[in-house]
């Protein structure tokens, strides 16, 4: 399987697997998956905690890139096909409020990929994309 993780998602991986599933834990931890982490992922953690700091973010952009390389996650570029594929993103219905645009590239790289995007964030949900799993 080829999964994608949400920034969240790999954050917990790294520090703190109790916040994960045991499902969660095993796929991720099964050296038949491929495990990718978005480089907008390293890029939120940067922006968040040059924002926020250590309030919201629990480790910096470079600990982020360490772990990754540590736990041998594939950190998937950026590709122009990903940034051209957020207009085809819809949601299903015009009322939900999410918009956050580091989920919507997750989203469209998941699309464009073929990966399965891990994330705890139900609002997800409310866009039209089928390869999301909720931890």
């Amino acid at each position: 399987m080829n999964i994608l993780l949400d920034t969240h998602i790999a954050i917990w991986a790294m520090i703190d697997h109790s916040k994960l599933t045991k499902d969660c834990i095993d796929d991720i931890t099964n050296l038949k998956n491929n495990i990718y982490v978005s480089l907008i992922s390293v890029w939120e953690v940067a922006i968040k905690n040059a924002k926020h700091g250590y309030k919201e973010m629990p480790i910096d952009e470079s600990i982020f890139v360490k772990y990754c390389e540590e736990l041998e996650f594939n950190i998937l570029p950026i590709k122009t096909k990903h940034i051209l594929n957020i207009r085809n993103i819809t949601l299903k219905n015009d009322n939900s409020s999410h918009k956050d645009p580091f989920d919507r590239l997750l989203l469209s790289q998941s699309i464009s990929e073929s990966l399965t995007l891990y994330t705890k964030d139900t609002a997800l949900l409310n866009y039209d994309v089928g390869s999301i799993k909720i931890i």
